[in-house]
């Protein structure tokens, strides 16, 4: 979701106040596939950075968390040549102004430099929110073009190209207003020029369409003079219709937002959107190899099921050579097949099927060798095939607990330790020759009102990990009944759990597994110390006894973190 033209003024107005409160610190550039991060060494941005994103389909500009910047950089394919060029002419350079230029959907940061004996170099970098034609641009103090993230040639756009060494030329202005001359247009009744008005998106402009007769001209008008005035300090941070807009008077049908909540919103729209479909992409790989594993998976069982089925005929192949050995009388070539008598059961014929090129003896033998093959191979083509059925319901679980996946977090802790996958395997070897941390094939969840503590299992190997590795006496188990799905442990200090806790663990479990899409789920639990494993299966197959059923709503990871903040203390009896 992009930002809106309008949302830019408001947005200057309080990078503008915060750094009027403390002096631009010198940065650190951070780039990605489609965006740049500016990070502050000190000052009230120490923890957060100025977020520019020219994605055609969430461009803005916000500050990011850190946290949340560092899951993007994981996720990059290559750094574009404009990250490198901001690295090399701005890192150690000071932020001193933002601005709007030309009241379009353009900002433009100032940096400044100091070089030695007062001389002091200024760069300039832009952002150009125009839609599919977004764009950051990196200017030296002359304002020609240093690097962009698009390079835009002649033969592309016959009225502007920005390409290094080249003067900068801003976007084409359009055949806008301003909102003076919209304001008067509205006092004569034309209400459709506010559709042309500069600085209104068109989300605003249309939701203003859709509503003006709750309204006089003349206030719609005296709004728009606000605007043309300049004073970010009277817009009011709105959303309508799921987008964020500002305005000087609340809306119709809009919900006022705090203007506090102003870059957490922006970042809501841009660096999570960009999360988001990174958390979406990355599945889709995963999930398309997993399936492509399960079908081959079942290929080869289908394969072992036939070879079995012929190896239970491997007796009567041996009989049948034999018979054709017994024969006293001599078989004519060519003959398809023979009926013979059954010496163990007098009156009873079989048909052989011959060889027409072969003669009796030849046959016979064949049929010898058919047997050998086919008596061979039974019992170990019964366990190929049980490690086969293991293999195809362990995918199956990896798939139920991908599809359950929300956040890179949870996706990291799917893919540490995952079996089956040959990708995942490769990175892993990748991330250890690079020296990183591994990850854990499990999430924890801390419930400090709940006096509990949680443990979810992110794959087969995860189950495994938290179930007889994690888990001690005392702890209890979850797993949705009878389908696949991830292993659960909650662990309390107390002799006896919350209710709300075991409400919470069990809702976990039913959202990470194959039933999350059903409005309730049947969950069993049970004391850890009740569960076994099951020896010669999967390595997270078990058995348990004593267990009771919990029927719940599936609640997903981050659903269940906001809730328990929310949790009340078990032990204060004020908040029961």
């Amino acid at each position: 979701m992009p930002m809106n033209p309008e949302i830019i003024p408001l947005l200057v107005h309080s990078l503008t106040d915060i750094f009027l409160k403390q002096p631009g610190a010198s940065v650190d550039i951070l780039g990605g596939d489609s965006w740049l991060a500016l990070g502050f060494r000190k000052g009230p941005l120490a923890s957060r950075a100025l977020f520019f994103c020219w994605d055609p389909l969430c461009y803005c500009c916000t500050l990011a968390p850190e946290d949340a910047l560092r899951e993007l950089l994981e996720q990059r394919s290559a750094a574009l040549p404009i990250g490198h060029a901001a690295k090399a002419h701005l890192s150690g350079a000071r932020m001193t102004r933002v601005e709007q230029l030309f009241q379009d959907r353009i900002l433009r940061c100032t940096f400044e430099k100091l070089l030695g004996a007062g001389f002091v170099q200024k760069k300039y970098l832009l952002l150009e929110l125009t839609g599919r034609y977004s764009n950051c641009i990196l200017l030296d103090e002359d304002e020609r073009v240093l690097e962009t993230a698009k390079h835009i040639h002649p033969e592309e756009n016959s009225y502007r190209h920005i390409l290094p060494g080249h003067p900068y030329s801003p976007p084409p202005p359009g055949d806008f207003i301003s909102p003076s001359k919209a304001a008067h247009a509205l006092r004569e009744g034309a209400s459709e020029t506010i559709r042309k008005t500069r600085g209104l998106g068109k989300t605003l402009t249309r939701h203003i369409l859709q509503h003006y007769a709750h309204c006089s001209p003349e206030e719609w008008a005296k709004a728009l003079e606000k605007i043309e005035q300049n004073s970010p300090g009277e817009l009011r941070l709105q959303n309508i219709s799921g987008e964020l807009t500002a305005f000087p008077e609340l809306l119709p049908e809009a919900r006022e937002i705090p203007k506090e909540q102003l870059f957490s919103e922006l970042w809501r729209i841009s660096g999570g959107e960009l999360l988001r479909r990174c958390v979406e992409g990355k599945k889709s790989r995963l999930s398309r190899e997993l399936r492509q594993s399960l079908t081959r998976t079942r290929h080869k069982i289908r394969g072992m099921e036939q070879r079995l089925a012929r190896a239970e005929h491997a007796e009567l192949w041996k009989k049948k050579g034999q018979l054709l050995l017994g024969i006293s009388e001599e078989i004519p070539r060519g003959v398809p097949v023979v009926e013979l008598e059954d010496w163990e059961h007098p009156g009873t014929f079989i048909s052989v099927e011959l060889d027409s090129s072969r003669g009796v003896a030849s046959n016979a033998e064949r049929y010898f060798q058919k047997y050998k093959k086919a008596r061979g191979s039974v019992e170990e083509s019964r366990s190929i095939l049980e490690g086969l059925l293991q293999q195809e319901e362990e995918e199956d679980t990896l798939l139920s607990l991908l599809e359950s996946c929300e956040r890179l977090e949870e996706l990291r802790a799917f893919e540490a330790e995952a079996p089956v996958q040959k990708t995942l395997k490769k990175k892993r070897e990748r991330s250890k020759a690079k020296g990183e941390a591994p990850s854990r094939p499990y999430l924890e969840l801390d419930l400090p009102d709940l006096g509990g503590h949680i443990y979810l299992g992110m794959n087969t190997r995860g189950n495994r990990r938290v179930t007889f590795d994690i888990a001690v006496s005392g702890d209890l188990w979850f797993h949705a009944q009878k389908i696949p799905g991830a292993h659960v442990i909650l662990r309390s200090p107390r002799s006896e759990h919350h209710p709300d806790a075991v409400a919470l663990a069990a809702s976990l479990a039913a959202f990470y597994s194959k039933g999350k899409s059903s409005l309730t789920v049947s969950v069993d639990y049970a004391p850890v110390q009740h569960v076994k494993h099951i020896p010669g299966k999967g390595i997270a197959h078990v058995r348990y006894t004593n267990f009771a059923t919990l029927r719940i709503e599936p609640k997903s990871l981050k659903a269940v973190a906001a809730e328990c903040a929310q949790a009340p203390d078990p032990e204060d009896p004020e908040k029961r």
